[in-house]
């Protein structure tokens, strides 16, 4: 799967990436899980993804 990102957006998830000792690949697969884990909460799932994009 491709997921089409900004420039910006890229670089936001690498940086949060180095932080968390990872990449950017595997953050987003791993919150993707997340999301997919808990199907019921998926509005209050999105917003912990967003919290996440911003940090």
């Amino acid at each position: 799967m491709k997921i089409n990102l900004t420039p910006e957006q890229e670089s936001r998830l690498r940086e949060l990436a180095a932080v968390r000792g990872t990449d950017a690949e595997t953050l987003v697969r791993e919150a993707a899980l997340v999301l997919l884990e808990d199907r019921g909460d998926l509005a209050g799932q999105n917003e912990q993804l967003e919290r996440m994009l911003r940090c």
